[in-house]
Formats: structure tokens, sequence, C-alpha cells
């Protein structure tokens, strides 16, 4: 691959080009000279920072192969994302902290009129070999514009978000860095910068504690509070760019593999389970948000149907007080409970379980009731979705309709006293596995065991907890 920064000589010296990959013709339509003003900076380990500025423009190659490139004075550094993919893990911990801590030091420097100019955090060159012009762990960042322009055509913008500024994106950048370090896999992915981009905005990520099963659960914290921050009401809460510096130490301080512990069987087995479940969940969740906004339009203009519908609902809820498991055993409660899958019913869920209990379960049937009455406002229909044992009855034939159960479901190990109640039940689940926005979904089926402990409730049982356990993943 031909590279986008790289040095050459000009004029009997050597220098440091940015291919815009632009040919004469087509620079001359843009704007981009405007950035031959734009400065750079290099930052040293002391915490001198010394201002970068552009020579100007230059054609390279002819004809077809001719290219407008700004060039600059020499920086014989290696590109930060060159060494944050390497296999040399530790050497890539410690340019992400070399960066860091330049990068630090250059928020607190530049002036704020600067600071409007230079808008980026994860394009970087670093000095981390011996060359004879520049002290080990010097950090040259590019501006902002020329940099982006020339790796543009190379997609490399994993960890560079796309609406943040200062403190927050270069947290974020550290966050997505120290992920690709750990995990070896970017932390966000797509077909396209645009889905990439929207992976990023809406926090679409594998917890790295499931990318990387044994990896210490305070960097696991960390990596993931730095990519999607942490919820507090509406703000988003990302620990600063010190608290990361400090946490992850300075060059050669600790090795990747402190961070590391050796999982046995068991241990690698249940990780394994639940990374499934979360890929399937959160599959269901992505596509389902993402249908409701693409479909905004639609939505608004059948909100007559919804409206309906909302009146529907409120109805059920009015009728269903919170003693609806009233009279019933722990048993019935929990046949009504796994009945409820089919129907589509979240609302009967909720009323069979106390506090947090099946939040899960409830969020994923939720999801499905949404994706469904959103399909019966959009295709004027009200046969969206059908229930796994009405499917199988029916010789489990094609169909984009939503399938979802419960079927084989085997209650055992019943115990009851005054207040509290445990039974164990088994059964497979049956749930739409989507591959695409618009795909027709693969029916998947997996078998579980369930623990369920009772407690009375203003003299209703409900279910208390749930522990499951995975016992079979497959697919008919």
């Amino acid at each position: 691959m031909k590279k986008s920064i790289f040095s050459f000589e000009l004029n009997g010296k050597e220098v440091l080009g940015f291919d815009t990959g632009l040919t004469s013709r087509d620079f001359a339509r843009t704007k981009m000279a405007q950035s031959i003003s734009q400065s750079g900076y290099i930052v040293y380990p002391d915490g001198k920072v010394e201002i970068w500025q552009s020579g100007g423009v230059t054609s390279l190659g002819s004809g077809k192969d001719e290219t407008i490139v700004f060039w600059g004075p020499i920086f014989p550094g290696e590109r930060l994302a060159e060494l944050i993919k390497s296999d040399n893990k530790d050497e890539a911990l410690d340019a992400l902290r070399l960066w860091l801590k330049a990068r630090i030091v250059l928020e607190e420097k530049i002036t704020r009129a600067e600071d409007e100019a230079f808008k980026g955090t994860s394009g970087a060159l670093i000095i981390h070999k011996e060359n004879g012009l520049f002290p080990l762990g010097t950090v040259f960042f590019p501006p902002a514009d020329l940099f982006r322009r020339s790796v543009e055509t190379e997609a490399e913008i994993e960890w560079a978000h796309p609406d943040l500024e200062k403190a927050e994106e270069i947290s974020f950048c550290a966050g997505a860095m120290l992920y690709r370090v750990f995990c070896g896999i970017p932390a966000f992915s797509g077909t396209c910068i645009e889905e990439i981009h929207q992976n990023i905005r809406e926090g679409v990520f594998l917890p790295p504690s499931l990318a990387l099963p044994g990896l210490e659960p305070e960097m696991s914290e960390l990596i993931s509070k730095s990519l999607g921050g942490e919820k507090k009401g509406e703000l988003t809460k990302r620990p600063n760019p010190n608290e990361i510096k400090e946490f992850i130490g300075a060059p050669e301080s600790r090795q990747i593999s402190s961070w590391l512990r050796i999982l046995d069987t068991n241990e690698i087995t249940k990780i394994s389970a639940e990374k499934e479940r979360y890929i399937k969940k959160n599959a269901i969740t992505v596509k389902t948000r993402r249908f409701v906004t693409r479909n905004r339009v639609i939505i608004a203009s059948s909100i007559a149907v919804l409206v309906f519908i909302g009146f529907i609902i409120y109805g059920m809820i009015q009728n269903r007080s919170e003693d609806i498991t009233k009279g019933m055993s722990p048993v019935e409660v929990a046949v009504t409970y796994y009945n409820a899958f089919g129907e589509l019913d979240h609302l009967l869920m909720e009323n069979c379980v106390k506090g947090k209990a099946g939040k899960e379960d409830i969020e994923m049937v939720l999801n499905f009731f949404v994706i469904s009455r959103v399909r019966q406002a959009y295709e004027y229909s009200n046969d969206s979705s059908i229930s796994a044992q009405k499917w199988i009855d029916e010789g489990s034939p094609a169909t984009d309709k939503i399938v979802l159960g419960i079927t084989d479901l085997k209650i055992s190990g019943f115990s009851m006293n005054e207040e509290n109640a445990r039974l164990t039940a088994e059964y497979t689940l049956w749930t739409p596995d989507y591959d695409g926005e618009d795909s027709v979904p693969t029916i998947v089926r997996n078998s579980y065991k369930d623990e369920l402990d009772f407690a009375l409730v203003k003299g209703a049982w409900r279910i208390g907890s749930i522990k499951r356990e995975l016992q079979l993943a497959r697919s008919p």
C-alpha cells in the first residue's frame, strides 16, 4: 500500500510529506490550500512544545499517478497507528503511554486560538527508537486537517470520535486504543466510515471483559467507561485523561500480561456462553433502535394506529393490578412467566417478578414487541409475530415473522415454606437472529436451566431471582 505520510527529498533536503491523494486539478477545486497555515506540534519528553509549520505543497508523480503533497520539516517518528496495531503488545502500550502524556501536555499548553485549529487526537508520530535528531519519547502531532486528509482513504478512524473534543476526545481515543492493544481487534467496526461512526456514537461494542476473557476487571471497566461513558442521568461521565494516565502508568512500568489472568475450562465456557448471549441481545437492541429511527417518517404517518395501540396498552395496564399473581402457586407463576414470551406480553412478565428479576428477558420481549407493532403500522398487518409453539405446530415453515417463545418447559425441584419458594425450570428458548438490517431472521433455539427463587409480595407469589445456565446452543 502506498504510504500517505512519508519522507522524501525536496531540493536536496529530506522533508516529511502528507499525500492528499488529489491531482493538481482536483486540489485547485478544494480549499485544502488553506491548511498550509495550520500548525502541528512537537512535544518533547520534558514537556517542551515546538510548533511545526508546513513549508508548502509540491506535485509528485505524473499523469494518473500525479498527487499533491504537503511538506514540512522532517520528523523520523513511526505512526502511532502502526505501533498500536503491532503484534508487540508491550511496545504498543508504551507508544500509547507516550502519546497520552504528550497529548495531555499539548492540551494544557496550546492557546485557545491554536486549540481551535487543532482538533485531533489519534494522529501522531512517535520517536521510540534512537534517531539522532529527537530524544526518545518525542511525539509529533501533525496539523489535524493534513493528517485527516492523508489517512482518509485508509479509513483509520476506529479510535477517533466524530463529535467529541478536548478532554473527552482524548479519553475516548485512549480507551479505543487500549481496547485495540489488549483485545487485538477494533472496539468499533463496520463496512464503511458511516457505519463505524454510528457504532461509535451509539456505543455499540463488545465489552472488553468478553472480548478478552481474563482481563483484569479494573482495566475492563476503565476501557468501557472511556468508550461509552458512565451513564448518570443524561450526562456521560468518562474518566479524564490524567486518570487514565495514572492508571496505565509510565512506559515500561507494567506489562500487558500483568493485567491478565489464566482461566480454567469452566470459566472459559461460562464467559463464552455469556458472550454469545450478549452479542444476540445487543444485536436485537441495536436493530430495534435503528429500525425505529430509519422508519420514523412512516411511524409518524401511522400515528393514529400507534395511538390506538397506546390506548389498548393503557387499558391492559389499568386492568392488571399488581396482585395479578394472587391465588397462583409458584409453579403457576413460573408457567405464566414463560408462556408470556411467545405472546410478547412484557407487561404480564413484569407482574410475575419482583425488582430486577428477569430484566433481560423483559427487555428482549419488549424489543420484539416494539418491532412487531412498528411492522404492523408499516405493513398494515396484525400478523407480524408468532409464538414458537404455534410455529412448530404449523410445521416450522419459512417465515419473516418474529418467532419467539418457550417450548418443552419442565418444572422440577419444587420446595416452599410460608414466605419463600424455589423450583427449577428447563426449557428451549426460540429467538430470531438477524444477520443484517433487513434480512429474514434465522430462528435459533437454545436450551436453558433456570433456578427460580420466589417471595411473597402483598400476599402474591413473585419471582425474586433467576439464575440461568445455558445447557445447549443449537439451530434447527
